[in-house]
């Protein structure tokens, strides 16, 4: 039996099913096909739903999995090709053998052709890398370019429609052919096996079939247009993805219609005491399927006792060219004042290496060790590296705001140099943006609340553990914005100090029980 019928199966009589909200949301997506039709759900770590949701419903065009699936159905897959091993395992008998020998053959003369046209495209999408014409990505791998009009209405974007249009030929011609084989395989004796891979590639063919004719034909204005490129020419695995712009609406006509209730649960979901920005995310309250009754609950720990919170007031702003050698020296003089412990947390690689280049040496002069995450190194190396060794401090990125767990005497200090805003280069809020002039508000200030709010709660992690907070961002005081995420936060114990002030207080603090 298919492991996947075998598990939805036992789904189907289970009192309580378990997933994962990447699952979940890929369920809906899929109209019901991977879980059984359960009307009671609870969502937890819910704060993450609104982009799990939208990830389950992006249509894309990856040239990575593109050639991979030229590779499985050409000739220069070698063992690979899905037709050849068809050939192997199949055993057609009398006048059924000219009909499965000619199956095959159409297959493979459609597999080639595939991948000629898969060869040409994913060599072409680069050409949308002539729009990489700000200095602010001069220096990174990757431009993620969002596809507006003026870029629709280039050379560029119209050359390699064309291409486009010669490969979803071809998909369209070895869908057929595939499908044809699928039937004649149905039944032959040690061929079931085989017979799943070639209808596993016709699926693969229909989605890029779909993804292709939503991106380029009929580019519905439900959807963002995003091109995620990589500046190495050798390096083929760009990607070109239609998002989904209002989740909400999606849910309302899909998860919440065919579902009783639905339980939203997350420690960081409200902003100012309020869940309006996560209402309009996720569409509650827009349908009669979506109407919802909310619930605040204090929380266990006592945050205001256990953590202070650190606003520093004499930092530059993060855009002023004296920036970084300030963090630096708050970076250095807080490690040392604490005794390490501490887990730096960065919006942006490039600042987070600076810093480590600048912070180390002074702290190992101190025998405090560093350690940071570069690229390569593993995630799962530096949490257990971190979790073993009680002063050793780190700096990370976005991987380490949330899901990491460093109860106890490890983890000490969170220190947030900079707010998580969006990019103001990224699609999905330049879409956001030309649309509605209030979009900074609505959609990035309520998710860099919650993701700063996410972070902070890396520090305490269970009743008895306490910590420091340190903001290292002086818009908290100069913009009007600050103040909901200083509402917002866990604590209410925050301290507006300067640099100096907040090393004395470490100090003082340093055996604090």
């Amino acid at each position: 039996m298919c492991f996947v019928h075998g598990a939805r199966r036992r789904a189907e009589s289970a009192d309580i099913v378990v997933t994962n909200q990447s699952f979940l949301f890929c369920d809906v997506a899929a109209d019901g096909g991977l879980l059984p039709p359960i009307r009671h759900w609870v969502v937890d770590e819910a704060h993450g739903a609104e982009d799990e949701a939208r990830r389950a419903f992006t249509l894309t065009l990856d040239s990575d999995e593109i050639l991979r699936l030229a590779q499985k159905v050409s000739d220069a897959g070698g063992t690979r090709n899905v037709f050849g091993r068809a050939e192997r395992k199949a055993n057609p008998e009398g006048s059924q053998l000219t009909l499965f020998f000619a199956l095959v053959s159409k297959a493979r003369a459609c597999g080639n052709a595939f991948a000629e046209a898969a060869d040409e495209y994913t060599a072409h999408v680069k050409d949308l890398l002539y729009f990489d014409t700000s200095r602010k990505n001069k220096g990174y791998e990757g431009l993620d370019l969002w596809v507006n009009a003026e870029v629709r209405s280039s050379s560029a974007f119209k050359g390699l429609a064309e291409y486009v249009s010669v490969l979803a030929e071809s998909a369209d011609k070895l869908i057929t052919a595939t499908q044809e084989l699928v039937a004649f395989l149905e039944g032959v004796d040690e061929a079931a096996e085989v017979q799943r891979e070639i209808a596993s590639v016709a699926m693969d063919l229909k989605s890029l079939r779909v993804a292709a004719e939503v991106f380029f034909e009929q580019a519905p204005e439900s959807y963002v247009y995003q091109a995620s490129l990589v500046k190495k020419k050798d390096k083929r695995v760009d990607k070109l993805e239609a998002l989904l712009l209002d989740v909400g609406a999606k849910m309302n006509e899909t998860f919440f219609a065919s579902t009783l209730s639905v339980v939203f649960a997350s420690a960081t979901l409200s902003i100012s005491g309020t869940f309006d920005a996560y209402e309009s995310s996720m569409g509650l309250n827009q349908g009669e399927f979506s109407q919802a009754d909310e619930l605040q609950l204090d929380s266990s720990f006592d945050f205001d006792n256990n953590m202070i919170v650190y606003v520093v007031k004499d930092m530059p702003e993060p855009n002023d060219r004296n920036y970084i050698e300030a963090l630096k020296q708050l970076l250095v003089a807080t490690h040392l004042a604490q005794g390490g412990s501490m887990l730096t947390l960065f919006t942006n690689r490039r600042e987070m290496e600076q810093c480590y280049e600048g912070v180390k040496q002074p702290l190992q002069q101190e025998d405090l060790r560093l350690i940071c995450q570069k690229w390569g190194v593993s995630a799962k190396g530096l949490r257990d590296e971190f979790l073993a060794d009680e002063t050793l401090s780190l700096f990370a990125l976005k991987s380490f705001w949330q899901g990491f767990d460093a109860p106890g005497a490890t983890l000490k200090g969170v220190i947030i140099p900079k707010l998580p805003f969006a990019r103001p280069t990224d699609p999905l809020y330049c879409e956001r943006a030309y649309r509605d002039d209030r979009a900074w508000w609505r959609y990035v200030l309520p998710q860099a609340v919650i993701e700063t709010k996410q972070a902070a709660g890396r520090l305490i992690r269970k009743a008895d553990d306490h910590g420091v907070l340190i903001l290292a961002d002086k818009r908290l005081l100069t913009k009007a914005y600050g103040k909901t995420f200083l509402r917002s936060l866990q604590s209410k114990t925050i301290r507006v100090c300067t640099i100096d002030e907040i090393v004395k207080s470490l100090e003082a603090l340093k055996n604090w029980k």
